[in-house]
């Protein structure tokens, strides 16, 4: 079963034929509205909150957030796409 609230593969062609060109078209989007950017935030200040000293508490938090914050992402992306109207259009973003 498909994690996404639409099943036909020929709308999934779509959604990625169209993000590709709105990229060719229109370019990026701005940093302050893309998730990559969010990502690299979020990792930056983590990162400088990690503690300094004990190799196995350092990797212990890198592991932490670096499962965290792609599960996060994929979460509020996955629970987003379920709501009418929002989801083909973000899927398109």
């Amino acid at each position: 079963m498909s994690p996404w609230p639409w099943e036909d593969p020929l709308l999934h062609a779509g959604i990625l034929v169209t993000a590709m060109l709105w990229d060719a078209l229109l370019g990026e989007v701005p940093a302050r509205l893309h998730p990559v950017v969010w990502m690299g935030r979020a990792i930056r200040a983590w990162r400088a909150a990690a503690p300094e000293t004990g190799r196995a508490a350092r990797f212990a938090w890198g592991l932490g957030w670096a499962t965290l914050i792609p599960a996060v992402g994929g979460c509020l992306a996955w629970a987003l796409v379920q709501v009418p109207w929002v989801g083909l259009p973000l899927a398109v973003f």
